[in-house]
C-alpha cells in the first residue's frame, strides 16, 4: 500500500466518523454513494434501507445529513426529495468512501463515539 493510498483512506475514515458516526448515517452515505446522481423520496430510501424497526433512527440520521450539507433536500410537487449533494469537495469525499474495504468499515465502526455499538450490525 503506497503513502497515497493511505492518506485516502485515512481521508475517508475521518470522514465517516465526523460524519456517520452512527449505523443508520453511515448506512445513508453508503446508500446516496451508490446512487449519487438520483433523488429519492423517503419511503424509497426506508424501502431500499429495510432496517426493521428503525425508522425514526434512519429519519433522524437523514435530517442530519441534510443538515450537515451532505444530502440535498429539495420539494417537487409538494414531496420532499433526497440526493447526494452537489458540493464537489463534500461530493468526493462520500465517494472516496468506496475505497474503504471490509476491514477499514470495521474499524471505523469499532470507533463509534456517539452509541457505543457497532456501526454495521
Amino acid at each position: 500500500m503506497t503513502i497515497g493510498e493511505v492518506s485516502a483512506q485515512e481521508k475517508a475514515c475521518d470522514f465517516v466518523r465526523e460524519f456517520a458516526d452512527d449505523r443508520y448515517s453511515s448506512r445513508l452515505l453508503r446508500f446516496f454513494r451508490t446512487h449519487p446522481y438520483v433523488r429519492f423520496s423517503w419511503l424509497a430510501i426506508l424501502h431500499a434501507e429495510s432496517m426493521d424497526g428503525c425508522k425514526s433512527f434512519l429519519e433522524k440520521a437523514l435530517r442530519r445529513l441534510v443538515d450537515q450539507g451532505i444530502v440535498k433536500e429539495c420539494v417537487e410537487n409538494g414531496f420532499p426529495l433526497y440526493s447526494l449533494t452537489e458540493d464537489e469537495t463534500l461530493c468526493s469525499r462520500v465517494m472516496e468512501l468506496a475505497n474503504l474495504d471490509w476491514s477499514e468499515w470495521r474499524v471505523v465502526a469499532n470507533t463509534d463515539s456517539l452509541s457505543g455499538e457497532s456501526l454495521h450490525r
